[in-house]
């Protein structure tokens, strides 16, 4: 007893640095069930693993009553037909199995796993006691009862005549000597698990959709990183760092406006702050046209270009879909491009107060 209960309680096993078999124990020791998931699917490990004192995975479970893992732990023997797995005995010496161990503590919820599961209650430790007797001795009369029945609420439904019109149904699963109710019960626990690992599979699919997203726009962003132009103005440089709502470029408010050569007009960096939904230039006769990569800017609600010399707008201004406002009064516009029929959400539109033929 003193070695299982320091076996129960060890919280540390070697965090950095163990191996597989010592983290499968000590995630079934703090019920981490996706962790143990993984390592019976995929980690190579079994409920029939041991621990040093050599007490199995199942054993840690039904002692502790960690009945959640214990269910996943029978449910992969049920899975695996390796059933015999719940039945093996300790290695202290007593020859105990985990239903005696469950059964000594008083753990009802751990018996009942394993008797649903189709242990073999039955069984005599090497002293000549069956986990029945432990439970009697513990006092645990109701519980001792509920283990000679195999787990079965009363004594009743003890055949096998369960089926339309009296005929057993045959089930390969169903362990030697299983009652009506057992078989009831197990089968009822077979569907939960079905319905569980259901639900399991399209949280995991979901999860591993929203991930992709992730590492879609993280690789995104890096490709924004490798392929931008170093921003020359100071507050574009800012916008694109802090991922700013707003960017406004005005003749009072840039201090390097002349960094960027008058040719180029706009710092090209501009196009690249793409968190920005709301972008105002007013750089008065520097600047006339606006390149069509404004269409980066794809979230761009706000647009405001009065009070420069533009002569004409892009046409791939009818991809920005999102925009609601858009200002070009006091510019040089000879024309308005047909794309602007294609911003469905525009709400405010400002033109010259000489408006293009075209209008």
């Amino acid at each position: 007893h003193v070695a299982l209960a320091s076996s129960l309680v060890r919280q540390q096993m070697s965090n950095k640095g163990g191996n597989k078999r010592e983290k499968f124990l000590e995630s079934c020791r703090k019920q981490k069930l996706d962790t143990v998931r993984w390592s019976l699917g995929v980690g190579g490990q079994s409920p029939s693993v041991r621990d040093d004192d050599g007490y199995t995975a199942i054993m840690i479970a039904a002692a502790g009553n960690l009945h959640k893992v214990l269910r996943m732990l029978v449910d992969h023997t049920r899975k695996t037909r390796e059933k015999e797995q719940m039945d093996l005995r300790d290695g202290a010496g007593d020859g105990r199995t985990a239903l005696m161990m469950a059964a000594a503590h008083g753990h009802a919820e751990s018996c009942q796993e394993l008797l649903d599961a189709g242990c073999n209650f039955k069984l005599q430790c090497d002293r000549g006691k069956t986990a029945a007797d432990y439970a009697q001795k513990a006092g645990h009369a109701a519980l001792a009862l509920r283990i000679n029945r195999g787990g079965e609420d009363t004594e009743e439904d003890t055949d096998d005549e369960d089926t339309a019109g009296g005929a057993v149904e045959h089930d390969p699963d169903a362990p030697e000597g299983e009652t009506a109710t057992q078989r009831s019960k197990r089968r009822k626990k077979e569907m939960e698990l079905r319905e569980r690992r259901g639900a399991i599979d399209e949280h995991a699919a979901n999860e591993e959709k929203r991930l992709a997203a992730i590492d879609d726009a993280e690789a995104a962003t890096a490709m924004l990183k490798r392929e931008r132009p170093n921003p020359v103005w100071f507050e574009v440089g800012k916008a694109i760092d802090t991922e700013s709502k707003e960017l406004t470029l005005t003749l009072d408010g840039l201090d390097d406006l002349d960094l960027v050569p008058m040719e180029t007009e706009i710092d090209p960096a501009t196009w690249w702050a793409v968190s920005v939904n709301s972008l105002k230039i007013e750089l008065g006769v520097r600047v006339t046209r606006i390149p069509a990569e404004i269409t980066r800017l794809s979230g761009l609600r706000t647009l405001i270009l009065s009070n420069n010399a533009l002569t004409v707008l892009p046409e791939s201004i009818g991809e920005l879909t999102q925009l609601k406002v858009l200002e070009v009064e006091d510019n040089q516009l000879t024309k308005l491009p047909e794309s602007l029929g294609d911003l469905k959400n525009l709400e405010n539109l400002r033109l010259p107060n000489k408006t293009p033929s075209n209008q």
